[in-house]
């Protein structure tokens, strides 16, 4: 385990000292949210413990402040800028002071403090993770801290463990999927196969109308006997309403699914189930594009 005090020196999207392929079993956690730290190093801990040879990685993108520029704006004021580098700071020794009071000796664990824009930092480093770890951005957040988790979730086939702030119940135990039919969840299922196949228990979620046809146990990786199926008919509610009541209702601590069925522009433009979860989750979701 390594402890580096806060490196603002550190060139941005530079590698690590120690680049890590995602053979190496590296959990990315991206901490950009002081109020979220400490949840998602709880879960990337928890995460972990499923893993052959796990090294987390905490990674806290300081902000350029040229990066807020309001659409409207063409030179960022001096005061303003002042501001956004004095909050900047507090934030950085908020998100790094977390990070310490988390470390455990029996877990290998690293702190990267780097300057730039987060979203290009983000969506360079997550391939070379095995998993990248967020927390879901509050309502007000900076529109950076959601650029930067769109940027992990639209990294193709890499799992990304979003964590909501108030989340203190772990991960892993009993898992929820949300089941449809289609390349982004199978994907999903082959990705969170350390996960799947270690917990007590995985309900499997589907939506809709009809009678759905159900995965083959072998995909989802789990013993038979933990796996239960749930059809869910939506009776006039949206998808994704339906799929975190049910997961509510069987207590799950977690929640595997595909992400975005659509280009990033459509899904802003359209929404959809990711991102009515990303919006009304209230447990981690494991998600992969």
């Amino acid at each position: 385990m390594t402890d580096a005090p806060p490196n603002p020196g550190s060139l941005p999207g530079s590698p690590p000292e120690s680049p890590l392929g995602p053979a190496a079993d590296t959990v990315l956690a991206v901490l950009q949210d002081p109020v979220g730290a400490a949840p998602c190093l709880q879960v990337a801990a928890a995460a972990a413990r499923a893993l052959a040879q796990p090294e987390v990685r905490a990674l806290h993108v300081r902000c350029d402040p040229a990066a807020t520029l309001m659409a409207s704006e063409e030179v960022l004021p001096e005061e303003r800028r002042q501001a956004l580098a004095a909050k900047a700071d507090t934030d950085a020794a908020a998100i790094h002071a977390a990070f310490l009071a988390w470390r455990s000796p029996s877990l290998p664990s690293r702190w990267e403090q780097v300057d730039g824009v987060p979203a290009e930092i983000v969506a360079a480093r997550a391939t070379a993770a095995l998993v990248v770890m967020m927390s879901l951005p509050r309502a007000h957040a900076p529109l950076t801290d959601r650029a930067a988790l769109d940027a992990a979730l639209f990294s193709p086939g890499r799992p990304v463990l979003v964590v909501p702030t108030g989340w203190t119940d772990g991960f892993g135990r009993h898992l929820a999927v949300g089941w449809r039919d289609t390349p982004s969840t199978r994907q999903a299922l082959r990705t969170a196969r350390p996960w799947l196949s270690r917990a007590e228990s995985v309900t499997v979620i589907s939506v809709g109308p009809d009678a759905p046809a159900w995965p083959d146990p072998g995909l989802i990786g789990a013993p038979a006997a933990r796996v239960s199926f749930r059809a869910i008919d939506p009776n006039g509610r949206g998808e994704g309403e339906s799929l975190l009541s049910a997961v509510a209702e069987v207590g799950a601590d977690g929640l595997v699914m595909g992400a975005y069925r659509r280009s990033q522009v459509m899904e802003w433009i359209l929404g959809g189930v990711t991102r009515y979860c990303l919006h009304a989750a209230t447990i981690p979701l494991l998600m992969v594009h």
